[in-house]
């Protein structure tokens, strides 16, 4: 090992992994992915090449390697209209809102919300911006 190197770095370790025939592909990759968050450059160099090496050994390349990922489906998270944050913050905020002012603004907007009546763009960013704050959700626009 090179004077300077991380002391867990053993590039002799890297290129064995690489190489050995009863080491079965997962295992090689199992062996070496853990390495690419090391926080030293040239472990994580050294990882990519040995990496490398082994997609190429079993006739591969990294876009081979891509296509077979399984990634995990991304679930949109929830989002809440108008009405709905309007409801939200009138039924489980309204004790944590401040002053006399936003409880009013609360009770007013829900009221023309469910008139059908229409809101301001100013309004309707008051009322984003007091659900964000008091339930931590992302608004729809």
């Amino acid at each position: 090992m090179k004077t300077g190197a991380h002391p867990e770095m053993d590039t002799r370790s890297l290129q064995t992994a690489a190489t050995l025939p009863e080491t079965t592909f997962r295992a090689k990759f199992e062996a070496l992915l853990p390495r690419l968050a090391s926080d030293h450059d040239g472990e994580v160099i050294a990882t990519v090449r040995a990496l490398d090496r082994v997609l190429r050994r079993a006739g591969m390349d990294w876009h081979d390697l891509v296509k077979a990922v399984q990634f995990p489906e991304v679930v949109e998270e929830e989002t809440f209209d108008l009405l709905s944050m309007a409801e939200w913050l009138h039924d489980h905020a309204m004790d944590r809102l401040f002053g006399t002012n936003q409880p009013l603004f609360v009770t007013n907007i829900l009221t023309a919300l469910k008139a059908r009546q229409t809101v301001s763009p100013g309004q309707q960013k008051y009322l984003r911006d007091l659900f964000a704050m008091h339930h931590g959700r992302r608004a729809e626009q």
